[in-house]
């Protein structure tokens, strides 16, 4: 019986320890680690900021060491989702290593895998040590930036000092010899500023000339912080608005821009005083090439003739009169002098109005003592307002004199108004490069606002169909004849501008049936412009349109277009904008220099 029991105990006890060796044999065999990888992945708007994403099969948990050198102990743990890490501002190749770990016992595994930060640095728009380009400006054309190169307060280097006057839209504007590009990532426009007291000026950066047609120029409104002296103040333009009048549009679709236009207390008069501006910084990255239509060397966006060309000095025009228009020889006491340095004359208070558009006027020196009024038109239908310091009264007399002096243009208008009515006429110019004298009837403008002749006007637009640049001077009512254009009268010539190759030009309208064959046939002038000549001038207002080769213009879809709106204000064309749109020669309007299936 003992023998039987030690028997059992000796077999029990040789299972028992069977059993245990199984169960440490199972332990010993836990699955590796295996298959570890990791992507890296970079932020496209900061390229100092990256992700990692670790995978393996049979891992529970990762360590990320972002920057492996030596034994460090900073690292990210993940549980196989994505880990971001920004590194410092600075190029530079790190090793990343991941450590990828189970609680089963399975041994760790790891992997390292070598990253490039590469910092792009940010695109310099100005920082006022080198001048030309880029380009600055201001609201008037000349001034508000004018650069400080000792610097100011702790800034020793050249910075843009910026004088508010108390308006409500003191602007700078900044120009390069490319467009800024915002299509990128890095949107955002930095600007170290400086001002004397902490007060909190609302600044408004505009991205202007949108190089897609018909595209939106685009602003984003910060306030400054309350620090006097220098602070860096960043405009996020991922979030910017569209632009007055398209500020509505919550659509913003980033392009390239032409020009930078700082605000200095927008919409606010009581930020009067002198500010500083320096390293203008973006970003985002130059784009394409400002274009130089005229390839005159000044770019567009600064050229004041852009179609014309012109010098540098000349910000791009060609260059006005050497000599000085004729002195009028009308006795003061018979003229009402409204520009002219031959007679006391209504003082300018603003030769050219904040609410211009694709217009300059300035005053222009020609000689000591000598001025004139210097029109440009940058954009066909341009206009700018000149405000008088006191009225005048367009009644006083029945004619209006005026000296113009244009290199290329064939016309431009004047308008005349006060607070409610206003009158406007298309003043010909017979011949360039050369003084010409006008007188115009008043009667003979169009009213064009209320219903009468101005009694007490002190505002001139000057506008234009086409672009191009005119001087004006000896502007003055007086009682003389109207003698438009300072020719022959009797004579009228139209001028016309044709196709090339063309081979007959003839004019048709209702003197003649409307018959395509049956008006005056032009003379060909040898340079793509043919001219009719009228002897005597008619007397009457006269119909028409231009047949080129038999085929008659058709200035329907023009007027359809809006392109024929200044001629038919002006009452040079009528239509219906369906059936009929027809040219009107005004009596007494002088020579005309047209183009063929054109408005202009």
């Amino acid at each position: 019986m003992k023998f039987t029991m030690k028997f059992f105990l000796a077999v029990f006890a040789f299972a028992f320890i069977l059993s245990c060796s199984k169960d440490n044999d199972e332990e010993v065999k836990v699955d590796p680690i295996t298959g570890l990888d990791f992507t890296i992945t970079t932020n496209e708007e900061n390229p100092l900021q990256v992700g990692v994403t670790p995978s393996a099969t049979g891992a529970g948990s990762y360590k990320i060491y972002f920057d492996f050198v030596g034994a460090p102990e900073t690292f990210e743990t993940s549980d196989g989702t994505l880990v971001s890490y920004t590194y410092a501002d600075e190029t530079a190749t790190y090793t990343i290593k991941v450590v990828a770990s189970n609680s089963n016992g399975a041994d760790d595994v790891e992997l390292t895998k070598e990253h490039t930060v590469t910092v792009v640095p940010d695109t310099v728009i100005i920082d006022f040590e080198s001048m030309n380009p880029p380009y600055f400006t201001g609201s008037d054309l000349e001034g508000y930036i004018e650069v400080v190169s000792s610097g100011v307060g702790d800034n020793s280097t050249a910075v843009g000092k910026i004088v508010n006057d108390g308006a409500a839209y003191t602007t700078a504007n900044i120009i390069n010899m490319n467009y800024i590009d915002l299509t990128g990532g890095d949107k955002t426009i930095s600007i170290d500023f400086y001002q004397e007291a902490a007060r909190t000026p609302k600044m408004m950066l505009k991205l202007e000339g949108n190089i897609i047609e018909g595209g939106y120029d685009i602003d984003k409104l910060v306030d400054a912080q309350a620090i006097a002296g220098w602070q860096t103040i960043e405009f996020d333009m991922s979030t910017a608005n569209n632009s007055y009048p398209n500020h509505e549009n919550p659509t913003v679709s980033h392009s390239q821009y032409s020009k930078v236009i700082l605000f200095i207390a927008f919409e606010q008069t009581d930020y009067a005083g002198t500010y500083y501006i320096d390293n203008v910084t973006t970003g985002a990255s130059f784009g394409d090439t400002q274009p130089d239509t005229d390839n005159d060397g000044v770019i567009d966006p600064i050229d004041e003739c852009s179609t014309t060309a012109g010098t540098a000095e000349l910000n791009g025009c060609p260059a006005g009169p050497s000599a000085i228009a004729p002195v009028p020889s009308i006795a003061e006491a018979d003229v009402l002098s409204i520009f002219s340095d031959a007679y006391t004359s209504i003082p300018v208070a603003e030769i050219r109005t904040e609410w211009s558009a694709n217009a300059i006027t300035s005053i222009y020196e020609i000689t000591s003592g000598e001025d004139a009024i210097k029109g440009v038109i940058q954009e066909d239908n341009g206009f700018a307002g000149i405000l008088f310091g006191s009225s005048f009264d367009m009644t006083a007399q029945p004619t209006i004199h005026m000296d113009v002096w244009s290199p290329s243009l064939s016309n431009f208008r004047m308008k005349f108004e006060d607070a409610d009515d206003a009158i406007e006429y298309t003043v010909p110019i017979s011949a360039t490069n050369t003084w010409v004298g006008v007188d115009i009837a008043i009667a003979d403008f169009t009213v064009v606002k209320g219903d009468a002749i101005p009694a007490a006007a002190n505002l001139a637009v000057f506008s234009g169909a086409s672009a191009g640049q005119v001087f004006i001077d000896n502007i003055y009512l007086h009682n003389g004849e109207a003698n438009v254009g300072n020719s022959d009268s009797s004579v009228l010539k139209l001028t016309l501008t044709v196709p090339e190759g063309s081979t007959a030009v003839r004019l048709t309208g209702p003197w003649w049936g409307w018959n395509p064959a049956g008006g005056p046939e032009a003379v060909n002038n040898g340079d793509n412009t043919w001219t009719f000549t009228f002897d005597p001038a008619p007397t009457e207002n006269m119909e028409y349109l231009y047949v080129v080769d038999t085929i008659q213009e058709n200035l329907v879809d023009n007027a359809a277009g809006g392109d024929c709106t200044s001629r038919i204000d002006s009452g040079r064309l009528v239509t219906d904008y369906a059936n009929y749109a027809n040219r009107i020669w005004i009596a007494g309007s002088g020579n005309q220099t047209e183009t063929y299936d054109s408005c202009n």
